[in-house]
């Protein structure tokens, strides 16, 4: 199974500076469009179309299937693999995810959704469906305070697409321990939270899932994959929505945001973050 690897590409450009033009060459991010047919049983249909940096597509799928709900397990997903246009080959923008169950009720065809690289799949399932589907995350990992400093320069350390670009966004995947599990990048900050997740369901790894550090802000959507994939800590270098704030603090979730320049704000269940990994706060 071969997947589709890509990295930045160079293009040509006026450089301005102290009024003096001069033409130069940067490294710019890719951004293209995926297609996403589920097929299942005699039934393929049209999932999504999502904005994305291409590369690690197939665990960007995953994920995004694992996160929404339609799969709950690795052994639900048969096959991925891009389309074949013919003589044509094929095609990297078009991938088919071949699944052995749908967990989530679809009546009539499957339903098709519209993504970007801003948003996600925008507002197609409401804060009551994620609370029907999900359990509230109990699970009481602690982590030092010291540790999320050293997420955070761990997941910049790995950003080499933003390094040569400064347009991506990461999400960072750690153990309890603080060792880092994936380290993903994309143009869209949701699409790097679903690569991270979807390389953990592809590999058996999300059992060991802890704490989920992302480059941005945090909205519902980046709360919503943490609590899908039963992630107790999420870590925003930015600022947390109040609706990622109500929904963190009504499954379980401590949700830190501002997370940059030796500190940090806690926003929901702080009980899990201390001074001492031994000692849980209240």
């Amino acid at each position: 199974m071969f997947e589709r690897r890509s990295g930045p590409k160079s293009k040509r450009l006026v450089r301005v500076y102290n009024g003096s033009f001069s033409q130069r060459y940067d490294d710019v991010v890719g951004e293209e469009p995926l297609e996403i047919f589920i097929a299942y049983k005699d039934l393929s249909s049209r999932f999504t179309v999502t904005m994305r940096t291409p590369g690690n597509d197939f665990e960007l799928v995953a994920g995004l299937l694992f996160s929404e709900g339609y799969v709950s397990e690795r052994r639900d997903i048969v096959d991925l693999r891009y389309s074949c246009q013919g003589s044509n080959g094929q095609d990297y923008n078009v991938l088919i995810a071949q699944v052995r169950t749908l967990r989530r009720e679809i009546v009539g065809p499957l339903r098709t959704m519209v993504s970007s690289s801003a948003c996600g799949v925008c507002g197609t399932y409401s804060v009551t469906d994620l609370v029907k589907r999900c359990t509230k995350i109990v699970r009481t990992d602690i982590v030092e305070a010291t540790q999320i400093f050293e997420m955070l320069e761990l997941m910049r350390s790995q950003q080499r697409f933003f390094d040569a670009t400064g347009a991506v966004h990461a999400a960072a995947i750690f153990d309890v321990e603080g060792r880092v599990l994936i380290v993903r990048e994309d143009v869209g900050r949701h699409n790097a939270v679903d690569k991270a997740i979807g390389h953990l369901l592809l590999n058996d790894l999300l059992r060991k899932a802890s704490v989920m550090v992302v480059s941005g802000r945090a909205g519902f959507e980046i709360v919503q994959k943490a609590v899908a994939a039963e992630i107790p800590t999420v870590v925003c270098v930015s600022a947390p929505t109040t609706l990622a704030i109500d929904m963190a603090s009504e499954m379980g979730v401590t949700l830190l945001g501002f997370a940059r320049g030796g500190s940090f704000n806690i926003y929901s269940h702080p009980r899990r973050i201390s001074a001492n990994p031994s000692v849980a706060k209240p």
